[in-house]
C-alpha cells in the first residue's frame, strides 16, 4: 500500500469515517473544503488503482497468450 493510500484510509479524522447509512441511502458528511478535497482525492485515488489493475490483468493476459 502507497503512504498516501495510508494517510487517506487509515486517518480516524478523515470524512470516509463519517458516512452514515438510511434506507439504503449513504451520506457523507463534506461541511468544509477539507473534507471535500479528502473525498475528491479519494475518489480519484480509487479510479487510478482501477485503472492500474485493469493495465496489470489486460498485460498478463496478453503475456499468457
Amino acid at each position: 500500500m502507497h503512504q498516501i493510500e495510508k494517510s487517506i484510509i487509515l486517518d480516524e479524522e478523515s470524512p470516509i469515517f463519517t458516512v452514515k447509512a438510511n434506507n439504503g441511502i449513504v451520506e457523507l458528511d463534506a461541511s468544509n473544503d477539507l473534507a471535500v478535497y479528502i473525498l475528491a482525492c479519494s475518489k480519484s485515488l480509487n479510479s487510478i488503482q482501477s485503472s492500474i489493475g485493469k493495465a496489470r490483468a489486460a498485460a498478463k493476459t496478453e503475456c499468457n497468450t
